[in-house]
């Protein structure tokens, strides 16, 4: 397609992770901090940013929560197990599926019709009741409890060292 002004471009399509990026991913998806995440790669915060802000670019999302979203979605992560499911509110699944599913923060308060400050008190509210470590790790229980439409299968994330 053409790349002159006032062409329409086709979409960029979405692009496999490397395994770098996997390993990033699945480093956030357990629920790590950033401190942790770099301890754990043995990489620089400026290479685990430009890895995230990489990872954002293929699939088009910019919150951590939704990246990680999108790679169990894509089957580039993988559960390792599923948990059973705690009674969860409409509401909160409401909520907990708009911070999987929106691509940034202000999406998703608009998916759930409040304010960006209240949905965040209302996500870190749902990370400590489901005793997650924060919110991309609130996912990966909503993917393990089977919360999503679209779960994950079992088994190694690809790009994973064991």
């Amino acid at each position: 397609m053409s790349r002159t002004r006032g062409v329409a471009h086709a979409p960029m399509p979405n692009t496999r992770l490397t395994p770098a990026e996997i390993r990033a991913l699945s480093a956030l998806a357990e629920g790590l901090d950033t401190v942790s995440a770099l301890t754990k790669l043995d990489i620089a915060l400026d290479t685990f940013n430009r890895t995230l802000r990489n990872i954002g670019n293929k699939q088009h999302r910019y919150t951590r929560a939704s990246k990680v979203h999108a790679a169990y979605l894509s089957g580039e992560l993988l559960l390792r197990a599923a948990l059973a499911s705690p009674e969860i509110s409409d509401d909160d699944r409401k909520l907990w599926v708009a911070l999987a599913a929106q691509p940034d923060l202000q999406a998703t308060a608009d998916a759930v019709h409040l304010s960006r400050a209240t949905t965040t008190k209302r996500i870190d509210d749902l990370v400590a009741r489901f005793g997650a470590h924060n919110a991309p790790h609130l996912v990966t229980l909503g993917h393990a409890y089977g919360l999503f439409e679209t779960t994950a299968t079992t088994g190694p994330a690809k790009g994973m060292s064991r």
